[in-house]
């Protein structure tokens, strides 16, 4: 699951070779060499042009072949040149630290909390989890909060388990169809910066998993879930309160 976070945070993914990019009327229409497999209203980051103003993110306008896409461009260029890749955005998290089956991720927008989410992906059917304010290593930091569990599957099989993340700059929502008897139905887990009513809430991060790395189903375990009532702690923490005082608390 390392290796997803990576691409999905920090790298991005899908990466295709660029045949080339024509502009018509502020619409520029990209070709790849092979089918590119976007689809529109994905986010898209291109590189490589010696044109800088297309070096960006952009979003997928329409999809006219299995080849081709289009975006839109805010100002009038022509078309771009140079050795040019496409691939998925990543949403500009950073990977802090790592280890053997260990990674420490933060994200890099200077307008959130920007604290670490450690991750140990030691464990076939579980990720174990926890939030830390600070972190000088990948085994060291401070104001860490309860451990908590996503899970990746319900048997340590080579069965694919299908998944999705969503998410921004300073939060991301991670959906893991992990239980083969409620395919369909999966859990979500949550990281990142929430708003708060609190103006200048510097400990505005929570998490979100299982109390248990063995949750007897798709449905127990404590989770993110739509249909959780008020009343619900276990498996919800943020950093602080918003005294902004102390450690991590269940909310």
């Amino acid at each position: 699951a390392i290796s997803l976070l990576d691409a999905c945070l920090v790298s991005g993914f899908n990466s295709k070779n660029v045949s080339s990019i024509t502009v018509t009327d502020n619409v520029a229409t990209l070709t790849t060499a092979a089918a590119h497999g976007f689809v529109i209203g994905e986010i898209i980051l291109i590189a490589g042009a010696n044109e800088a103003a297309f070096n960006t993110e952009f979003k997928v306008l329409s999809v006219p072949t299995t080849t081709t896409l289009t975006f839109a461009l805010t100002t009038a260029l022509s078309g771009a040149t140079g050795t040019m890749t496409v691939k998925f955005a990543p949403l500009g998290w950073e990977k802090a630290f790592s280890g053997t089956d260990k990674a420490a991720y933060r994200s890099q927008d200077v307008t959130g909390t920007r604290l670490y989410l450690r991750v140990d992906d030691s464990n076939a059917q579980y990720l174990a989890v926890t939030m830390y304010e600070t972190m000088s290593g990948i085994d060291t930091g401070t104001g860490a909060s309860t451990t908590l569990y996503w899970k990746k599957s319900s048997t340590s099989d080579a069965t694919a388990r299908p998944w999705q993340l969503i998410g921004n700059s300073t939060i991301f929502y991670w959906f893991s169809d992990w239980n083969a008897s409620y395919l369909l139905q999966p859990n979500g887990y949550v990281f990142g910066d929430f708003i708060s009513a609190k103006s200048g809430d510097a400990y505005r991060c929570l998490l979100i998993g299982h109390t248990s790395n063995a949750p007897a189903s798709a449905f127990s375990g404590n989770h993110f879930n739509l249909n959780r009532g008020s009343a619900n702690t276990a498996g919800q923490v943020m950093a602080r309160s918003f005294t902004q005082l102390g450690a991590a608390i269940a909310f």
